[in-house]
């Protein structure tokens, strides 16, 4: 008999949307009765492109048009009813929410229903972010350690974000679990560098999260010292004015291109020669996982989240947060090496093939779903072996 799995989820955009629509694609309908809970309000292009694809695999759909980003005790109060509603009529067996709003109210609304297996997988937890003011901070954690009280268990998606919820006392060992994201491989063939224009490039939501800002000072720094430079950015979000703006003070109009938001990503990051991340907080970025797969050089900050899948001085190399001198820094010495970027490029690749395949996710989930905790696996002890065997 199939088993009833309700998923819900706030915002269907960027790497959580990702997330959904791999599984859903890829999940075994035979053996799973699939219900999804969404807001049509914080459901991007490619979601909304993929709700038919749902539909004819049998999976039900239901949007709450209450279920919105910011705080709102009126819409929060309305959504929380509405899902009550829908979780009583679809009466599954597991519920599992996705993203800090949804596990929220999501989680409660699972504890009304007397929900026995709530799920929960926070894709990084708000009060990552050491921009947050300390009270702001410390709310986000109460929260999380009273809906940690009603999860029977936290999917987190890093070492780091689970370690660091431990810290906080929202998870213990024996009701979290590591579960990194995976993709499908893709079938674009990887070529070493050949054209005499370097391309940089990054693929994220212009949000404060993803300091996009840091991106472009980085750009500036390394345009002024290298003509055969150019910097690439995917994406969209509120902070486009901004940056067009700084990109017109410093005069990188034909340097620096925002593409805007683009369906085809894999395509564009397959021309990338270096992937640049400048993410504040992460939980485990889909966007790197992909350059990963394309054999792409990372530079990121050294954030949670980024520095387990971009092992410094292996498969690139890392930079603190909000430090654009750093980061042209790093970037310096690849544009400098390129037999040292294209051995990063290599490596990065067998880390995906590793660690980062669809496959091994779908599997760890499968586990779950029939209450098997699958064990976390670290990268560490490989990268370990794969230093020591190069020198």
């Amino acid at each position: 008999m199939k088993k009833k799995v309700l998923y819900i989820c706030e915002a269907t955009a960027g790497g959580v949307r990702k997330h959904i629509i791999d599984v859903l694609d890829h999940i075994d309908t035979s053996k799973y009765d699939m219900s999804i809970i969404y807001s049509e309000i914080g459901a991007d292009e490619v979601f909304k492109a993929n709700i038919d694809t749902f539909k004819k695999k049998g999976i039900q759909l239901y949007s709450v048009n209450n279920f919105v980003n910011h705080i709102s005790l009126f819409d929060d109060l309305k959504a929380l009813y509405q899902i009550v509603k829908i979780i009583k009529k679809v009466q599954p067996e597991i519920v599992h929410c996705h993203s800090s709003k949804a596990g929220a109210i999501g989680r409660l609304a699972a504890k009304i229903c007397r929900i026995n297996q709530v799920i929960y997988t926070p894709h990084a937890y708000s009060f990552q972010n050491q921009t947050l003011n300390k009270n702001k901070r410390n709310a986000y954690i109460f929260i999380e350690k009273f809906l940690g009280k009603i999860t029977t268990l936290t999917i987190n998606v890093s070492e780091g974000e689970r370690q660091y919820a431990i810290e906080k006392n929202i998870v213990k060992e024996d009701n979290s679990v590591v579960i990194f994201n995976g993709i499908t491989s893709n079938s674009i063939s990887v070529n070493p560098i050949q054209n005499k224009t370097i391309r940089i490039g990054t693929t994220m939501r212009m949000e404060i999260q993803k300091d996009p800002l840091t991106f472009v000072e980085i750009a500036k720094r390394i345009v002024e010292k290298y003509s055969n430079v150019e910097f690439i950015f995917v994406g969209d979000g509120q902070l486009k004015e901004e940056l067009y703006k700084r990109i017109r003070m410093y005069k990188l109009e034909g340097k620096v291109k925002l593409l805007g938001f683009k369906k085809d990503v894999i395509d564009i990051v397959s021309t990338f020669d270096v992937y640049l991340i400048t993410s504040l907080y992460e939980g485990l970025p889909y966007s790197v996982i992909e350059a990963l797969s394309l054999e792409k050089p990372i530079i990121a900050t050294n954030v949670t989240g980024n520095n387990e899948i971009v092992i410094d001085g292996y498969n690139g190399l890392l930079f603190e947060p909000m430090n654009p001198e750093k980061g042209a820094e790093k970037i310096e010495i690849l544009i400098n090496n390129r037999t040292l970027m294209r051995h990063y490029g290599i490596n990065s690749g067998k880390l995906y093939e590793e660690y980062f395949i669809i496959e091994n996710m779908l599997d760890a989930l499968d586990k779950i779903y029939h209450n098997v905790k699958p064990s976390s696996k670290r990268i560490e002890p490989v990268f370990t072996q794969a230093v020591q065997s190069f020198f």
